[in-house]
């Protein structure tokens, strides 16, 4: 299994995400950040759809001085972060580039 961090062996057939990607899926964008709870999985579906030659953007927010949690860029406290904001642009600009 691809995915395999942190799954219970119970629920895993739920959770095989690589059993339902195809190349005929439309462009997916991947965003995590570096204290995200789920980085790891992202870095991981990256590197699938990479290797599948799927079409994607990956973008990995933040750095040691800039730590940024899961769901940054909608966090009603910290509206004005930049990075969020710069964020949220970066995936706005990726829906306009694929809509027709």
């Amino acid at each position: 299994m691809y995915f395999s961090t942190h799954q219970d062996n119970a629920i895993v057939d739920l959770t095989k995400v690589e059993n339902y990607i195809t190349n005929q899926m439309l462009p997916l964008y991947v965003m995590t950040t570096n204290k995200d709870f789920i980085r790891e999985q992202s870095v991981e579906l990256d590197k699938f759809l990479t290797e599948h030659h799927i079409k994607h953007k990956f973008h990995d927010y933040g750095d040691d001085q800039h730590e940024r949690q899961h769901v940054f860029h909608i966090n009603q406290i910290n509206q004005k972060d930049e990075l969020a904001k710069k964020c949220n642009l970066d995936e706005i600009r990726f829906f306009k580039e694929h809509m027709t």
